[in-house]
């Protein structure tokens, strides 16, 4: 009966995933919400039966969840778009990084391509207009199915499966380090079949799940004591996103102060070659013009940046953004290192623990809070007794409600409610740890 239960809840999870990558879209935010909520539930229920089934059949009815949006378009993300176009323009001769989108238009370098103009025209109008601020490892991602393919349904194909294969190497060394901290495997579960996962690594594409695969592969190594190949591994994330260099500070709480001194020239040596396989010295400038304008003019689902700018713009008479982000990038800053430092780190779980800290700090000071930010956070909490991270997972879904909704009020209302129900969990994740424990007895028995 136990093993029936298990397989109706995956089945239900199933419905609700299948609904949601292939029905919802960005402007239909009911749909995406319920859809999304359904599957939530089943979630949740599955890990409260997590010992009802044995980890290997786990592990093979998650693999058939991640291969549920395999033949998907993504409708919630436009990025993919940018990404087949990137991988296009290499094997056509062209930098990736040499010229905007509208600049290949307008000098005439794919007239008679088809199928690249399809990309374009479904390219963000944002997007057109800036250089490509995908780093190498993410271009070799996007390289691969253009040199197999001239079509967006088999290039989306075959990119989800290098990320799933991606994904399961990841998970193999996940599973590693939670023998190594004594944590049950079975645990896992609380990721496996997280809905918020699957939408945004395998639907979505987006990049963050390829770089917490790499992290937790250099994660392992550098618990073994294997820096060189910990530090490749680590230099790999951080040529799939930046935001793994604000973990670094921990190391110095954790190893030695001359080990931690190898390890940070050892990881940005790496992580720099790897970059520069890309970005050669003639194209950094464009490079670092979208990351700057990234930074300095992207606002979506922020928390702290919004309270500053309530407070700063009676004293202002113009924009209260240019006081209020440096504000929130200094307040930020000194709470990541506050974070990484106030306390000595003693096992391999209180370091993961603190990874997870470390990003949700970075994410609340953030100006841009994509729901797929969330990963990295939502990867680490399986380490920490402070589910709170948890719950966001399913609270961010709400920054879609932007898309649907033409009321600046309404687009409001729901970040308060994601942020207070986020501060919520996080002020009782460790009651929520409890209850899940709770539930997990009762349905066991």
């Amino acid at each position: 009966m136990k093993s029936l239960r298990a397989h109706v809840l995956w089945f239900f999870l199933s419905v609700g995933v299948s609904l949601l990558v292939y029905l919802s879209s960005q402007e239909d935010f009911p749909l995406t919400i319920g859809t999304f909520s359904l599957s939530f539930f089943a979630y949740l229920m599955m890990y409260f039966c997590r010992k009802d089934l044995s980890i290997q059949r786990w592990e093979y009815l998650a693999l058939i969840t991640f291969l549920i949006p395999l033949f998907s378009i993504p409708t919630l993300s436009p990025d993919f778009y940018r990404f087949l176009w990137d991988g296009e323009l290499t094997t056509l001769g062209i930098h990736p990084y040499a010229f905007t989108p509208n600049e290949i238009i307008e000098q005439g370098l794919i007239e008679g391509n088809s199928y690249m103009h399809d990309l374009y025209a479904n390219i963000t109008d944002l997007s057109k207009k800036h250089y490509s601020p995908y780093p190498t490892i993410n271009q070799v991602y996007f390289i691969v199915p253009a040199w197999i393919t001239d079509s967006i349904f088999p290039a989306l194909i075959i990119m989800r499966l290098m990320i799933l294969l991606t994904l399961m190497i990841g998970y193999r060394f996940l599973k590693k380090i939670l023998i190594k901290t004594g944590i049950p495997i079975v645990n896992v579960v609380l990721l496996l079949f997280n809905p918020f996962l699957i939408i945004e690594v395998m639907d979505n594409l987006h990049f963050e799940g390829v770089m917490m695969a790499w992290l937790i592969i250099g994660l392992y190594y550098l618990i073994i004591k294997k820096w060189v190949l910990g530090s490749l591994f680590w230099g790999v994330a951080i040529a799939v996103k930046l935001t793994p260099l604000i973990l670094l500070p921990t190391f110095l709480r954790y190893f030695k102060i001359k080990r931690s001194i190898l390890l940070y020239v050892l990881i940005v040596t790496l992580s720099t070659l790897l970059t520069m396989i890309m970005l050669w010295p003639e194209y950094a400038g464009n490079v670092l013009r979208s990351i700057r304008l990234y930074f300095n003019n992207f606002e979506f689902n922020a928390s702290v940046l919004e309270i500053i700018k309530w407070c700063v713009d009676p004293f202002t008479e113009y924009s209260p953004t240019p006081i209020a982000g440096p504000i929130t990038v200094l307040l930020g800053t000194i709470s990541i290192f506050f974070i990484a430092w106030w306390r000595p780190i003693n096992t391999v779980k209180e370091l993961l623990s603190r990874f997870m800290w470390l990003y949700v700090v970075y994410l609340i000071f953030a100006t841009t809070v994509h729901p797929w930010y969330i990963i990295l956070p939502l990867v680490f909490s399986i380490f920490s007794s402070n589910k709170g991270v948890l719950a966001w997972s399913f609270l961010i879904m709400l920054s879609y409600g932007f898309y649907h909704w033409d009321s600046k009020w309404m687009s409001e209302s729901l970040i308060v409610a994601e942020y207070f129900g986020l501060f919520l969990c996080l002020f009782l994740g460790k009651k929520i740890d409890t209850l899940l424990k709770k539930m997990t007895s009762r349905f066991s028995a």
